[in-house]
């Protein structure tokens, strides 16, 4: 896909971001600030090591794609549309030469002028395109920038439609010097046009009023008239002819009288001239849509041959003159074939039945080259594959099976370069590549496989010029551009690389899971995906491909309830759904299928989760009760739709994102009953508990509520009723608790509450009361508390207030006061203390902070700034001093940083350098949190001075730090203090500037000179219980002291768990002197085995029916601790289906320990069917050839065939000859399983010759 914008982190740059709700608690209300958090704000990147920005990974490497299309040979140029960094799709032109592929001009201020229907007339190429202004309009252009203009505005709208209204040239035809083609003017009329490339030239050639023309089409160049399609009031679609002129303009003749159509207008007649006539699909209302041909004249318009008789019709298609002779596809009793004509009924005959019988080989993308006409087909053994003909059943024939066995290559695009054909083919390893063929088998070779690998390069567009093949291909570096081909491997390659502009991942919703970075991003590969990274490249994978192939799923709308995350995602087969993931592959599943097929439940574009408590909530239309609300628990079972509201299959919620908002553990939502149109309801889960709130907008109206925010405990929204537009309302669940909080703006209009943040108990917001612009506000719930915070932009200039974000007690956010930009602003919630932080980019640009986001103790956000032609991602701590730079982008990127992520010290976000597109990007150190160095005194010994114990005196401790500060030291016990009996622990904290900190400890010993006598127990055994060992009780030790009495503590105390293997206890007896002995003894816990299981030998079984056979199997032996029972995926004596299927037996051991084994079931269908031949028959000579037989059917069947295949060695009805002939039945079921039987007809002759008497 083409991802293209300005430079890097323009306005104007494309970029997913990120939502985030900051919800923090702050005092104040009315015109009383909120209370600031006075802290230090700590800055990041303070540290030792400056971070850098670095890529992650470049999940979708390579250049965007130019797109090129409509690729068309006019006069030895090519011409096509084309997309390149600064432009949307564009016409170009190329001689084939890297030079000489240029764009003619930039057309249109649209993404894309789509230039399309490149048709020469002489000299001059005629186009149609949009150029943003005029609409779709007829171009015209001789290979030069100035001579590429508009030929003339043929649909002029009303004042102020625009680019709204388009004539839409089509069907553009050159004929005797002139461009013919359809177009609609003002009229509404879509009618017959010509033009000679002048304003004044350009007119139109049917002067029908708006009733009587209708849409005109398949313009087709007869010998100098112009036969086409064309309707009136009064007629269906007919053939028409013109010379040029109104008066040479008229109906041939009315064939499908009254109103019926005679050409089919949208499906294609495919006017094809072939021997001096124009060949077309038509139907008289008599014989359906049959063959016919004119010459432009009533008598010379003739159906050819009525091919199916009846009112049903062939339906000829794809008619392709070669040489004088027609060939078409059309259908009989044999199915649709291919056919030819020479113009004649007799010569109007099927080719071939390639498929045989009354089934279709549907062959289609009928090709010349040469004599030889080239075309696809299914024959019913080999898929569809490319077929040659010329003419004859015996030359129409195979090429060559691409893809072996009923697989088909998929073979589009069939294009002829002088004798060669080439055409788009997938032979199942390398994707869809380019091919060509002469005709042979050996001769049919893949050209180059240009995107190595499964993928394939897809060429598409196909065209010749001067003998070179030209086509759009994508090689998975360059992106989809123009390449050539002369047909080798060498001569295929790229033209030119016409948008540099590197491919996007835009990685998004940045989000840590259990510790693992989640985001979505986009590949070739994968498509839109959920993805999952480590930090490294290698680690940087999808967590599951959920579409699978290059196919997006496109996860959004992401919730986390504890270690499960939520989020809706399109399979691509049950289409938009509920998912939810651990992370993991496995743990990546669907929650339920609550629309089964391929529509979907859910809209990705406009889907909301509502978390309230552990219950999610979100709308969901299963296809039959509509869009109705819902829940999940996670489960299958536990996802319910929670109330159908409005009965039927149009649903309460509507169209559009869902209004859905929590308050005090009620979900409150906008619903419409039917009756009193979209009010806010509430729900508790149930459906008896799922009412409507209040009808603000009585009767039918709507109030359309929205904005669903809680305030302490409180419900803020906007709504509109009868007396005002959208303001701001409050509720407290109830009916009367439901009152709109103040009228902004008075009377019908509408101040449009909106950009929601709460701080503690007040609500900020931007408004536009009608005289000061929209500027922020504020609300404690109250008419009169309900205020501007300040008119930041004077007058009724929008001040652009955008990215509310709480930060210390502030509001921090971007906007302009008219006169320099828009600058990151802050307050405080009263108007003095709304002030500009700082102006980053002097002057009218401004610096347009966006993704204000606060990281560790910082505001982080993306801003430009005088040093940098794009964003960069800058820090404040809410001083104008405290603003700088953080993370200077490399390069030339176009995207801004944005959707920032702290885990750990590192920062993760979306960004580009222009090298790379929006892709993974990290800075790593961005927050100190490495702690000092300490280190402490060796352990001081003291002896008593008295009774208390000693003053003691210690060395101090020394510290060290990355940061430029010396860490602060602090002690548990000062030096030079009293120090008791026995032995102090002294803990030493050094702290740094940022706040971290590190410990270490020594010991003051104040003690006497006797230890306790002290005796451990003898050494424990015991086995494991639990995966953590086992609880052990072990004998207390004996501990006596001389002098006083004896603590006596251990390393481990006695009853607590211990792990496997040997633990060391210590015991420790202390006296009141502090004086120690210690001794230690052993506490060994054996683990025991873990679990084992053994499968039986893999078993085969007969098919019984159609779905398999029901097969028992051995059981599989466990041993293990305990009871060991074994579970398998499939149930033994369960139906098996046909084909080999993988058991997986799981033991499980009393602890929870598993293992696994797996065997294989296999249901084979090797029986052959039942058949019952016929009893021998006698019959009756009818000549002397024998007789016509018309002997019983056999009778076959099959246990596992639905159908079984008979054939019999002679015909039923053939001609028996004299005597007795012996015939063999022989049935096939579908496993290819053979039986036969035979029976005898004998012809005789029993009747007497009569004698004849002479005369």
């Amino acid at each position: 896909m083409g991802m293209h914008g300005q430079r890097r982190g323009g306005l104007g740059a494309q970029s997913l971001l990120t939502s985030l709700m900051v919800v923090l608690t702050a005092g104040g209300c009315g015109d009383a600030p909120v209370t600031v958090d006075t802290r230090a704000a700590r800055l990041l990147g303070t540290g030792g090591t400056p971070p850098v920005p670095e890529l992650v990974a470049d999940i979708w490497p390579g250049d965007s794609d130019s797109n090129p299309t409509t690729l068309t040979n006019v006069n030895g140029t090519l011409y096509f549309e084309a997309t390149e960094s600064l432009y949307g799709g564009q016409p170009w032109k190329s001689d084939g030469t890297a030079a000489g592929t240029v764009r003619l001009r930039a057309i249109s201020s649209l993404p894309s002028a789509g230039p399309t229907s490149f048709t020469a007339v002489g000299g001059t190429v005629y186009f149609s395109a949009d150029d943003g202004w005029s609409g779709r309009e007829l171009w015209k252009t001789d290979g030069t920038q100035a001579g590429t203009v508009i030929v003339e505005n043929i649909y002029v709208g009303t004042a102020g439609s625009g680019a709204t209204t388009h004539s839409n040239p089509s069907w553009l035809t050159p004929m005797n010097g002139t461009l013919y083609f359809t177009a609609t003017d003002s009229v509404g009329t879509d009618r017959l046009w010509k033009s000679n490339g002048t304003d004044w030239g350009t007119t139109a050639v049917q002067l029908y009023t708006w009733y009587e023309a209708g849409a005109s089409s398949w313009l087709t160049n007869l010998n100098g008239t112009l036969v086409y399609v064309s309707s009136t009031a009064n007629l269906g679609f007919e053939l028409w002819r013109s010379d040029g002129t109104q008066a040479g303009t008229a109906l041939i003749k009315d064939f499908n009288p009254g109103s019926g159509s005679f050409v089919p207008p949208y499906i294609p007649p495919l006017l094809t001239v072939s021997n001096g006539s124009i060949f077309f699909k038509g139907n008289d209302g008599t014989s359906g849509f049959e063959l016919w041909k004119t010459d432009g004249t009533q008598a010379g318009t003739l159906l050819v041959r009525d091919i199916w008789p009846g009112a049903g019709g062939s339906y000829p298609s794809e008619l392709v003159d070669v040489n004088g002779t027609l060939f078409f596809i059309a259908t009989d009793a044999a199915g649709e074939e291919l056919w030819k004509s020479d113009g004649t009924q007799a010569g109007t005959v099927r080719i071939n039945d390639i498929w045989p019988g009354h089934l279709w080989s549907s062959p289609s993308s009928l090709t010349a080259v040469g004599n030889t006409v080239y075309f696809l087909a299914d024959d019913g053994v080999s898929g569809r594959e490319l077929w040659k003909t010329d003419g004859t059943e015996a030359g129409t024939v195979r090429v060559r099976d691409l893809r072996p066995g009923a697989a088909s290559p998929s073979l589009t695009s069939l294009t002829a370069v002088g004798s060669t054909l080439f055409f788009v083919a997938d032979d199942g390893v390398s994707g869809k590549e380019l091919w060509k063929t002469d005709g042979t088998q050996a001769g049919t070779v893949r050209v180059k496989d240009i995107w190595p690998g499964a993928l394939g390069s897809s060429p598409s567009s196909l065209v010749h010029r001067n003998g070179v093949l030209y086509f759009a291909a994508d090689d998975g570096v360059y992106g989809r551009e123009p390449w050539m081909s002369d047909g080798t491997d060498a001569g295929t390659v790229l033209l030119r690389n016409i948008h540099t502009t590197p491919r996007n991942s835009y990685p998004a919703f940045m989000m840590d899971l259990n510790g693992t970075l989640l985001f979505t991003a986009t590949s070739g590969v994968y498509g839109r995906e959920l993805w999952k990274t480590d930090g490294t490249v290698a680690g940087t994978v999808p967590v599951k491909d959920i579409n699978p192939g290059p196919a997006s799923a496109s996860p959004t709308a992401f919730v986390r309830v504890d270690d499960t995350l939520y989020f809706a995602a399109d399979d691509g087969t049950s289409g938009a759904e509920l998912w939810k993931t651990d992370g993991t592959q496995a743990g990546t599943v669907r929650v339920k299928d609550i629309r089964p097929g391929a529509t979907g439940s859910l809209d990705l574009l406009n889907v909301v989760l509502a978390r309230v408590g552990r219950t999610l909530y979100f709308a969901a239309d299963d296809g039959v009760s509509g869009r109705e609300l819902w829940k999940t628990d996670g489960t299958q079972a536990g996802t319910v739709r929670v109330r159908d509201i409005r009965a039927g299959a149009t649903g309460a919620l509507g169209v559009g994102v869902p209004a859905l908002g929590s308050a005090g553990g009620v979900l409150y939502f906008a619903a419409d009953d039917g009756v009193s149109g979209t009010e806010p309801w509430k729900t508790d889960g149930t459906e008896a508990g799922t009412v409507r709130v209040r009808d603000l907008y009585p009767s039918a109206g709507s109030s359309y509520p929205m904005r669903f925010t809680e305030v302490a405990g409180t419900l803020f929204f906007i709504a509109t009723d009868y007396l005002a537009g959208y303001e701001l309302w409050k509720s407290d669940g109830t009916e009367a608790g439901t009152v709109r909080v103040k009228d902004i703006y008075p009377g019908s209009n509408f101040s449009f509450p909106d950009n929601f943040l709460v701080v503690g108990a007040t609500l900020y917001f931007t408004a536009d009361d009608g005289s000061s612009g929209r500027e922020p506000w504020k609300s404690d719930g109250t008419q009169a508390g309900t205020v501007r915070v300040r008119d930041i932009a004077p007058g009724t200039a929008n001040a652009s207030v955008s990215g509310l974000t709480s930060y210390k007690g502030r509001v921090f956010f971007s906007a302009s006061e008219g006169v320099n930009g828009s600058e990151l602003w802050a307050t405080d919630g009263t108007e003095a203390g709304t002030v500009r932080v700082k102006d980053i980019r002097p002057g009218a640009a401004g610096s347009s902070p966006q993704g204000l986001q606060v990281i560790g103790d910082t505001l982080i956000f993306s801003a430009f700034s005088a040093a940098s032609g794009g964003a960069d991602v800058w820090q404040t701590d809410g001083t104008e001093e405290g603003t700088r730079l953080f993370l200077a982008m490399p390069g030339t990127g176009v995207n801004r940083p944005n959707g920032f992520l702290l885990m750990g010290d590192t920062l993760y976000f979306q960004g580009s350098d222009g090298t790379h597109g929006a892709e993974l990007w990290r800075a790593r150190n961005v927050l100190d949190v490495t702690p000092p160095t300490v280190t402490c005194p060796t352990p001081v010994v003291a002896s008593a001075t008295g009774p208390r114990g000693a003053v003691v005196d210690f060395p101090p401790a020394t510290a060290s730090d990355d940061g430029p500060a010396s860490p602060a030291l602090s002690y548990s016990h000062p030096s030079g203090s009293l120090f008791p009996l026995g032995a102090t622990s002294v803990t030493v904290t050094a702290r740094d500037a940022a706040g971290n900190s590190a410990t270490c400890a020594f010991g003051v010993t104040v003690r006497d000179t006797t230890a306790p006598d002290l005796v451990c127990p003898a050494d424990v055994a015991a086995l494991a219980t639990a995966d953590a060992g086992a609880t052990v009780e072990y004998p207390a030790a004996a501990a006596s002291d001389a002098v006083s009495s004896a603590t006596v503590a251990y390393s481990q105390a006695s009853g607590t768990t211990f792990p496997v293997g040997m633990t060391v206890v210590t015991v420790t007896a202390t006296d009141d002197a502090g004086n120690a002995s210690s001794c230690a003894f052993s506490v060994t816990v054996t683990d025991t085995a873990p679990p084992a299981i053994t499968c039986p030998e893999d078993v085969s079984a007969e098919a019984t029916s159609a779905a398999g056979a029901a097969v028992p199997y051995p059981a599989a032996a466990a041993t293990g601790t305990g009871a060991v029972p074994v579970t398998y995926s499939h149930v033994s004596g369960s139906v098996f289906p046909m084909g080999a299927t993988p058991v997986t037996a799981t033991a499980r051991d009393e602890r929870g320990r598993m293992a696994t084994c797996g065997f294989t079931v296999t249901v084979r269908d090797t029986t052959p069917p039942t058949l019952v031949c016929p009893a021998n028959l006698i019959v009756e000579a009818t000549g002397a050839n024998g007789a016509a037989v018309d002997f019983p059917e056999a009778t076959a069947s099959d246990r596992v065939s639905e159908f079984v295949t008979l054939s019999y060695s002679r015909a039923r009805g053939a001609v028996f000859p004299l005597g007795m002939t012996g015939v063999f039945v022989s049935a096939w079921d579908d496993a290819g399983n053979l039986k036969t039987c035979s029976f005898r007809v004998t012809v005789r002759d029993a009747t007497q010759p009569q004698a004849r008497l002479p005369h």
